[in-house]
């Protein structure tokens, strides 16, 4: 509500209605634009310009009602010299007219105060005739005949505009909060304080800045730590009041505590320089906290991840990319044909159980206990299925299930390479198991490479648009929780039959 009543007060004051009024005619539709201009003469930089339209609708052939026409109106400013804009619509209820009041901040040079009027069509289709739309999508350009000229502010002050400045502190005994209040009407910007003390020290925890239709609030909030007294020294503020035409500087009155306002405690004057030092040291360690904790091992690896996050990400997508990809293909060259036919049986349908039951066969001797059981499975055992899937193998005395087979069988297929590696050097047998980890992950790593590449997109958005980094971390656990969803659902125990 900052500057609502205000903002009415202002044109009553400072604003001219304009003009017979301006008709724009849509063919199907016209429209009647009264403009309200400043009536101030010299305008400058930076300063604040109000400016309002009202549109009244004379003729409508669209077959939509007048409020719904008047939502898809579309106005905006199109000055080259624009810096920001404020904007505030509303449709009277009883005259059915579209007020658009606007608040300006402008570079230097002349104006016309263009504004550029359309109705967003896009959001008119299928609710009129296609004619209907045609003759809507017509751009008007409203401006003033005669150039306005914003000159510069004197010194080229930052800060534009009419502010009161004050500060407020409370105090809490060896302790304070002082706020630094800056309101008023002008351009969004004001000075970044650093409120100088004596007999204690200050630290910034808040800077808030709001914002209205050309009024602004901005406070500034400081924790404060001291001795048994107090002095806050004056806070100075040097702006251009365009209103009065002239540079402003307002300052505020040294802010004092002294022994008799404190809670009644030993004075500082009294104690021993140590005593001093550690009483100053105690409270200053409630304004500065982080100066007294001894940073961890885990504390650092902590920073230091989340400072080099994006680099760590780029990096383990890079490892596991090449890894995957690469890896498997370079090592494959290296693989005896032997174990290469074993590696490529998958366990995921009965013919590489049977396969397997061929090469356990071959050394009989080794695995005699294995092959009992493979011989009860395929020979003996009754065998579920459905769909083109097994559910289960009834055996004499148990039933199995498809996870309890898939798991023996790998155990057996690794038993058999194991066997074959002890005829390699050490090193082959190396890079033969290099080869069945990357095989054996190959599914999990491209659904990790996936992950970190959307990761890495959306950790740098979100550094882009801060405004919505809520939402790009929210895509980014989605993205995290289908990927592991995707893998358990890949990874389910099926035998196809």
């Amino acid at each position: 509500m900052l500057g609502k009543v205000s903002f009415v007060i202002f044109f009553s004051l400072f604003i001219i209605g304009l003009a017979a009024g301006e008709v724009l005619d849509f063919g199907y539709l016209k429209l009647k634009v009264i403009r309200f201009y400043p009536a101030k003469i010299s305008l400058y930089e930076r300063e604040p310009v109000f400016i309002r339209l009202d549109f009244y609708i004379q003729e409508n052939k669209t077959g939509l009602q007048k409020e719904v026409l008047l939502s898809f109106l579309s106005v905006k400013p199109v000055d080259r010299n624009l810096i920001l804009f404020h904007q505030d619509r509303s449709i009277h209820p009883d005259e059915l007219k579209l007020r658009v009041k606007n608040v300006l901040y402008l570079k230097k040079g002349d104006t016309y105060f263009p504004f550029e009027v359309t109705f967003n069509t896009d959001r008119l289709e299928g609710l009129v005739e296609p004619d209907v739309i045609r003759a809507l999508s017509k751009k008007y350009l409203i401006e003033k005949k005669q150039p306005v000229y914003i000159s510069q502010v004197p010194d080229n002050l930052p800060y534009v505009g009419s502010f009161k400045l004050e500060t407020h502190l409370e105090d809490e005994g060896g302790t304070a909060t002082l706020y630094v209040r800056i309101t008023g009407k002008g351009f969004p910007r004001v000075p970044n304080y650093q409120v100088v003390v004596r007999n204690g020290s200050a630290k910034k925890t808040g800077f808030d800045l709001k914002e209205d239709m050309g009024y602004i609030e901005s406070v500034q909030k400081f924790k404060i730590v001291y001795m048994d007294w107090l002095e806050v020294l004056p806070v100075e503020f040097r702006y251009f009041d365009p209103f009065q035409e002239k540079i402003i500087t307002t300052e505020t009155k040294a802010i004092k505590i002294t022994p008799q306002t404190t809670e009644k405690k030993i004075s500082a004057e009294k104690l021993s320089e140590e005593e001093r030092i550690q009483l100053y040291m105690e409270r200053f360690k409630q304004l500065y906290p982080e100066y007294f904790h001894k940073e961890s091992f885990t504390d650092r690896l902590s920073a230091f991840v989340s400072q080099y996050r994006n680099h760590i990400i780029l990096i383990l997508l890079f490892i596991t990319a090449v890894a995957v990809g690469g890896g498997r293909k370079i090592l494959v060259r290296y693989i005896p044909p032997s174990i290469k036919e074993l590696t490529e049986l998958e366990m995921e349908n009965l013919n590489d159980f049977k396969k397997l039951f061929r090469f356990a066969y071959a050394e009989r001797g080794i695995f005699d206990g294995y092959l009992a059981f493979m011989e009860e499975i395929f020979y003996r055992a009754r065998v579920i299925q459905k769909n083109g899937k097994l559910e289960r193998i009834i055996m004499e005395d148990r039933q199995i299930k498809p996870s309890e087979i898939i798991g023996m069988f790998r155990k057996i297929k690794m038993e058999i390479i194991n066997s074959k590696l002890k005829k390699f050097s050490p090193g082959k047998a190396r890079l033969i198991r290099l080869y069945l980890l990357i095989k054996e992950f190959t599914t999990a790593g491209w659904i990790l490479v996936i992950i970190l590449a959307v990761t890495f997109i959306l950790q740098i958005s979100a550094e882009k648009i801060p405004d919505y980094r809520g939402y790009f971390y929210l895509i980014n656990l989605v993205v995290v929780l289908a990927g592991a969803a995707g893998y358990i659902l890949l990874k389910r125990p099926l035998i196809k039959v």
